[in-house]
């Protein structure tokens, strides 16, 4: 059964090893940008200083993003893993699109996602609390009906199970 405590684990598993895989490329790319701002020339050698200066903000940016992922593996390690009688995070959500009767399996995890999962032949992809996928699921029990406002149109959800 995909709504297992088992699956869950597994699901926790993946998106902390991706999340950590990520943060190690952070990494090399701070210390690359670190080096390039430290070695690109001055304005005593160049007309341009932009080069330090945008090899700073590139620093500054993955240095932002690492710290964001390392804040989203503690959150996510602090998940309950117990069954869910409505979507919050850590919540495995099955949800049919009406108009489309195509179904989806959903992790709500509490900052990023985008990423999938398979389990078995079931694709289950992680999604933000923040998302406007997470905020339409959030709070909502079996068999509630959601919307999800997207710029072009509107997707009519029915969850159909939460574990």
């Amino acid at each position: 059964m995909i709504f297992s405590l088992e699956n869950k684990k597994k699901l926790i598993k993946s998106i902390i090893e991706n999340f950590e895989k990520q943060g190690k490329i952070f990494k090399n790319g701070m210390k690359r940008a670190k080096i390039n701002a430290i070695e690109a020339p001055g304005r005593m050698q160049s007309r341009y200083d932009t080069a330090k200066e945008e090899e700073g903000a590139l620093y500054n940016a993955l240095q932002i993003r690492y710290l964001i992922l390392q804040d989203s593996i503690k959150e996510i390690k602090g998940i309950k893993l117990d069954r869910c009688v409505s979507v919050r995070v850590g919540a495995l959500i099955r949800v049919e699109i009406m108009e489309e009767k195509s179904q989806f399996n959903f992790f709500l995890i509490p900052k990023s996602g985008g990423d999938s999962i398979k389990i078995g032949n079931t694709k289950i992809t992680f999604i933000s609390i923040d998302s406007p996928m997470g905020k339409a699921l959030y709070k909502r029990k079996k068999n509630d009906i959601a919307s999800l406002i997207l710029p072009t149109n509107q997707k009519v959800m029915k969850i159909l199970d939460i574990g």
